[in-house]
């Protein structure tokens, strides 16, 4: 008997017998045509069952499937010419080689990238660089206002187009911070906008992202002993109030968006300290706690004013100010204790939480090789699988994961994309999801005579046109 078409189906009524358990997933193994192998899980506390489509297998499982082959999307069309986009070196200030800055494409040719650390010094920064595409020049930019203390492993989202949204992060005394501030680019202001609601952990090598005047927060580190969190949560950026915490997935150093209704993860390491092929998702349609505005309840209210016994949650630190001038503004520091002390159980995550977990494929990127940066755009995962001293030049691509079919495919080998001479350490994209940019800096000094300690900035920058690789855009 021949596989039928793969698609999502919800079936009303349909509830298998595990799903008496509310936390407790229940996981289908799917085997895809005859060399991709993956299983999805499915969190049983929602009203519906997501199955696939598919055909049973003779098997001693129960659980077995197969799978037919992904419709070719007509949305896609690649350029017939070989595409190999050139490097570019850029002047002026260049940055040092930071270590978990943020670097955001904010339109109108220009990148800015703030705070991180220094990788040969450790001195964290509080600095705010700007890169112009055009005339291919770094330059420091004066910032005026309530200016934020240095910080490293933050998020810096770009809200209503002229903005960057800057959330959390690890400051120099491996304090982690909830707080946030806005950076408006026109004025070069910073302000720190009062909030409401249950401030959730502090934290750093977080992901957020800005969807329906929401900033929703996923993941990351915290406390003493490094316990990575499990939760989502938002900030409604219309009452500037924070939604209470739910229970979703274990992530920090991972990527996340929204798309089609649902959150989606996917990379990073969990609490096992791997790296992963999962990607996990949460449909958040038709469920009042995400479109409603921001409520908690007295659980929450007493968490938010009172977060640990024994332990302050908002204790000062004195300012201090490092070689860039700027005095840290540190009122929102919060000292975290101990992992055992933190309430590990909050609620699940209301709505559909799935996810699925890539064991083989031909086209599928392997997580633990190469230096990887993880992007949306078209409906597409994208993967940017980039040169490092342990993979060889072939073992490089840049992969899509459809997401309306869950299948991978490679768009371009890494050898007609990146040169094995540079290493990259950043990826900034732009909100169409046509056009993305590598920063980094060549291994050896430049031939020519240049700078010989050219290893220690982001001194190029690789920009690729994703619409020559066949992606028309979000």
């Amino acid at each position: 008997m021949p596989p039928s078409t793969a698609t999502w189906a919800p079936l009303s009524g349909v509830r298998r017998e595990s799903e008496t358990s509310m936390d407790k997933p229940s996981s289908f193994h799917f085997f895809v045509g005859a060399s991709a192998c993956f299983n999805i899980t499915t969190t049983n506390h929602h009203r519906y069952l997501h199955v696939l489509n598919i055909t049973k297998i003779s098997s001693g499982s129960n659980n077995t499937y197969v799978m037919s082959g992904s419709p070719v999307k007509s949305s896609r069309k690649r350029s017939q010419d070989n595409y190999t986009p050139k490097i570019i070196t850029t002047v002026g200030q260049k940055p040092a080689c930071l270590v978990n800055a943020s670097v955001t494409y904010v339109g109108n040719d220009q990148i800015y990238a703030f705070g991180g650390f220094d990788q040969y010094t450790d001195e964290v920064y509080n600095h705010v660089l700007k890169l112009n595409l055009v005339a291919r020049q770094w330059s420091l930019v004066d910032n005026y206002g309530d200016i934020p203390g240095v910080r490293m492993g933050h998020t810096a989202n770009l809200w209503e187009g002229d903005k960057l949204l800057v959330y959390g992060g690890e400051n120099e005394h491996r304090a982690y911070l909830s707080d946030v501030i806005i950076f408006d680019l026109k004025t070069a202001h910073w302000t720190q906008p009062e909030l409401n609601g249950p401030a959730p952990r502090g934290r750093a090598r977080h992901s957020a992202v800005i969807h329906d005047n929401k900033l929703f927060v996923l993941g990351g580190m915290t406390g003493h002993d490094s316990y990575v969190l499990d939760d989502v949560c938002y900030l409604d950026l219309k009452t500037w109030t924070w939604s209470r915490t739910w229970r979703f997935v274990p992530r920090y150093d991972h990527s996340s968006w929204v798309w089609g209704g649902k959150i989606w993860v996917f990379g990073g390491l969990g609490e096992d300290m791997e790296r992963t092929s999962e990607v996990w998702w949460l449909d958040f349609r038709n469920s009042p706690a995400f479109e409603a505005g921001s409520t908690y309840g007295p659980e929450d209210r007493a968490y938010s004013s009172s977060r640990y016994q024994g332990y302050s949650s908002s204790q000062t630190v004195q300012p201090t100010t490092g070689s860039t001038g700027y005095a840290a503004n540190s009122s929102s520091v919060q000292v975290n204790p101990p992992s055992h002390m933190i309430n590990r159980n909050p609620p699940v995550a209301p709505g559909s939480i799935s996810s699925l977990k890539f064991i083989s494929s031909p086209d599928l990127p392997t997580q633990a090789l190469g230096t990887h940066f993880h992007v949306f755009s078209s409906g597409c995962l994208l993967d940017f699988v980039t040169p490092a001293s342990v993979i060889s030049s072939f073992e490089t691509s840049l992969s899509a994961l459809d997401l309306d079919t869950l299948r991978w495919s490679k768009l371009a080998d890494g050898k007609d994309l990146f040169n094995p001479s540079y290493r990259w350490h950043y990826c900034a994209m732009n909100e169409d999801g046509t056009q993305a940019w590598l920063l980094g800096c060549p291994t050896e000094p430049p031939a020519n005579g240049g700078n010989p300690n050219s290893e220690e900035y982001l001194s190029d920058v690789l920009p690729i046109d994703l619409r020559k690789l066949g992606l028309l855009g979000n």
